[in-house]
């Protein structure tokens, strides 16, 4: 397994390229993917809304997430998260770095959040 822990925001999993890519690092063990239930949710939630794609189809790459990639899921503590002072909507992702000491934030800068 690799080394260094890398959490994938939701909106680094929307396109699939870079979704497909990503993954297949990971599984070739050049990153330990760390992922989340609410994450997921996001992502699910965004390819439906951003890219066309029927509940159904969304549901079942979920799906096909969580059985690929099983032990990549954890969740920040909510006495934690509920404490960080930073902005709301970034405070799940931002959990992750506390709980499992991560190497790398992959959120794209645009989006003003600085890992």
């Amino acid at each position: 397994m690799a080394v260094f822990p890398v959490v994938l925001d939701a909106c680094i999993l929307i396109p699939p390229v870079l979704r497909d890519t990503l993954f297949r690092a990971a599984e070739k063990g050049f990153y330990r993917l760390v992922l989340s239930d609410a994450i997921l949710e996001e992502t699910t939630r965004n390819i439906m809304r951003r890219e066309g794609v029927t509940k159904e189809m969304a549901q079942r790459l979920e799906a096909a997430i969580r059985r690929a990639f099983p032990e990549s899921f954890c969740t920040p503590p909510k006495c934690l998260v509920d404490v960080m002072k930073n902005d709301p909507k970034d405070r799940a992702r931002s959990g992750h770095g506390c709980t499992v000491p991560c190497f790398r934030y992959c959120v794209p800068e645009h989006q003003g959040f600085s890992a």
